[in-house]
């Protein structure tokens, strides 16, 4: 865990192919273990995510509403080690939590696009989830 390299970045829409490969290349050359990507408007199809797991070259994880806002994606380097043991997303494109293990500890990972409004409930029910010790189920509805 001492070298666990992370980042964040709010790519304001990736569905444009030419502007995400000049993004995962940039991100390439970062040689980080962790990118958690904010406002990706992905399109909401298997066909699509597959895609995208592709031109990156390894895991990729989604939340997404639709192409036009939000969505979250969180790319894993292809030599990161870790376990992922469950996966919690929205269905607004608002957050992922991972829960796995990286380096023999389990770790909770969580990236999060919060709502433009004052929401306070959004947080509240957010960190009732990361905190709970029921992170086997693997969706839940924020608002």
């Amino acid at each position: 865990m001492d070298n666990l390299r992370s980042s964040t970045l709010n790519c304001k829409g990736l569905s444009d192919e030419k502007k995400r490969r000049d993004v995962f290349n940039w991100l390439r050359q970062k040689k980080l273990d962790i990118y958690c990507l904010q406002e990706v408007h992905i399109n909401n199809s298997q066909t699509e995510q597959v895609r995208w797991e592709s031109e990156w070259g390894y895991k990729t994880i989604f939340s997404i509403l639709d192409s036009s806002k939000c969505g979250i994606a969180i790319l894993l380097n292809k030599t990161f080690e870790n376990k992922i043991h469950s996966i919690i997303s929205d269905s607004f494109g608002r957050y992922v939590i991972i829960d796995n293990s990286i380096q023999n500890r389990r770790v909770t990972l969580v990236s999060l696009y919060g709502p433009n409004s004052d929401s306070p409930d959004f947080f509240t029910i957010l960190k009732e989830i990361i905190c709970s010790n029921d992170l086997q189920n693997n969706y839940y509805n924020v608002w």
